[in-house]
């Protein structure tokens, strides 16, 4: 999804938080049916967009306006029902309220706090009208609220794919990279994340890392671009170590700006600490 409908395709004169559509991630699911694909991993990180998910039923042919609070699935693709989708999400959020889509990740996409509360306002609507169209509320599923509520799109019409699944981005990760076996011989498991924050605790990679570390008693020390103390606490009930990357408070484009070298310096701190270097 971050290629269809990604803030990295956007730069930041180009992010409208209100105004930013899913429509092209639907669009990228209807060319890869049109194409003869069967089987779709769809992962729903790094959007720009905080529309329910109606931008993508639109894409998928469904008639629906996330304003206007109208929703018609009518129309949806019927190869769909050929199509087996695995979701890949990395939180557990819902779609609305203080933990939804809109308070915990509008920030990042430029919402002001004004803007968190009407986005919030309006997906509450749109989910209204899309309940009663599909028959079904998912709105409190954990991962309704992930890209924007496009989670929560998705679970609305689970059932009109042959086959669908929402299951955590890190474990299809950790399976197609042969994790167990690796830490079956490791020592010490380092990774890492742009930041480590309050969104950490809702299931995000270093997290879902460090629980699997912890349970082949492996210690883990997670490298953060940036790291708060609530994501040092999130770290902490997997046994895990948080630290910051970034060596005094700046700007993250400076942060940006200063390439690899931050990271080098962090990494040769954390070898020291742990004994790996005189």
């Amino acid at each position: 999804m971050a290629e269809a409908s990604g803030l990295s395709r956007l730069t930041g004169a180009e992010r409208h938080p209100v105004a930013a559509t899913s429509i092209g991630t639907g669009d990228l699911i209807a060319a890869a049916i049109d194409a003869g694909v069967e089987a779709i991993v769809l992962g729903i990180g790094g959007s720009a967009t905080t529309d329910g998910g109606a931008g993508l039923l639109a894409g998928l042919g469904g008639a629906t306006e996330r304003d206007a609070a109208t929703c018609d699935l009518a129309g949806l693709d019927p190869r769909l029902g050929k199509v087996d989708l695995q979701v890949a999400c990395d939180v557990s959020n819902p779609l609305l309220g203080p933990s939804g889509a809109a308070a915990v990740y509008g920030p990042q996409k430029g919402a002001s706090a004004a803007d968190v509360a009407d986005l919030d306002r309006r997906l509450g609507r749109f989910a209204d009208a899309l309940d009663r169209e599909a028959g079904r509320a998912e709105r409190e599923t954990p991962g309704a609220g992930a890209a924007g509520g496009v989670g929560y799109a998705l679970l609305s019409i689970q059932d009109r794919f042959r086959s669908f699944a929402l299951c955590p981005g890190v474990g299809l990760v950790m399976e197609a990279a042969d994790f167990g076996a690796r830490l079956a011989w490791a020592d010490l498991v380092i990774t890492g994340e742009g930041r480590i924050d309050g969104q950490t605790g809702f299931g995000k990679t270093v997290l879902g890392v460090a629980l699997r570390a912890r349970s082949a008693d492996v210690p883990c020390i997670g490298l953060g671009g940036g790291v708060e103390p609530d994501g040092i606490e999130a770290m902490a009930t997997a046994g895990a170590v948080a630290v910051p990357v970034v060596e005094r408070p700046q700007s993250i484009e400076d942060a940006i700006s200063a390439g690899t070298a931050p990271l080098e310096r962090c990494a040769e701190r954390v070898a020291r600490l742990v004994g790996l270097l005189d």
